[in-house]
């Protein structure tokens, strides 16, 4: 399926119509405050789309499309709310502007959307391939292809830019082992 057919069958699933996702000159400026990364977006519509379903239609329009959508359509959540959960729907050759339709950063660690790209690259080029299942402005939940043979380095790596891993989600690293094993993902959040 391609982005415009996705987004017809998200509009569908919803009954209303989809919300652009835009972003602003100040954001651009925050979230790409270092690297060559702020060429890819300009102020205004980023094209992506969003709309708010309750959990359980949310997961089943996520699971029957996600396999069927063409490589450079990305469907993830967003926000998460008591009565549901945004799910939004972008296209683009890079799975990283998920992070920039979310406008995901940690900046109260000083770590902005371009860091952020930087980091997971990282984290990629070591451990395999993650997936974007869910981002917000504040938190990130990865999909891991495989799972780590070391576990502490793992977490370690993870923590170096997402302190807040163990210091707020996860007190004890065994719950945050069993955590990966039994979702093969791991949450991310910068509060």
């Amino acid at each position: 399926m391609n982005f415009q057919e996705v987004c017809g069958k998200l509009e569908k699933w919803a009954g209303k119509p989809l919300e652009p996702i835009i972003l602003d000159e100040a954001e651009i400026f925050c979230f790409f405050l270092k690297g060559p990364y702020r060429h890819r977006f300009t102020p205004g519509d980023t094209g992506a789309r969003k709309v708010q379903l309750d959990w359980d239609r949310a997961e089943a329009f996520v699971e029957q499309v996600k396999n069927q959508a063409e490589p450079d359509v990305h469907i993830f959540y967003m926000e998460g709310f008591e009565s549901g959960v945004e799910v939004a729907v972008g296209q683009s050759d890079s799975k990283y502007d998920i992070l920039c339709w979310a406008k995901t950063d940690g900046s109260n660690y000083d770590i902005y959307t371009y860091d952020l790209i930087c980091e997971l690259k990282k984290i990629e080029e070591k451990y395999g391939e993650l997936e974007f299942l869910q981002a917000t402005y504040d938190s990130l939940e990865l999909g891991l292809s495989r799972l780590p043979e070391d576990y502490s380095e793992f977490i370690y790596d993870l923590c170096g830019f997402c302190p807040d891993l163990r210091a707020q989600m996860f007190h004890e690293e065994e719950d945050l082992i069993e955590y990966i094993r039994e979702n093969h993902s791991v949450p991310l959040w910068w509060d």
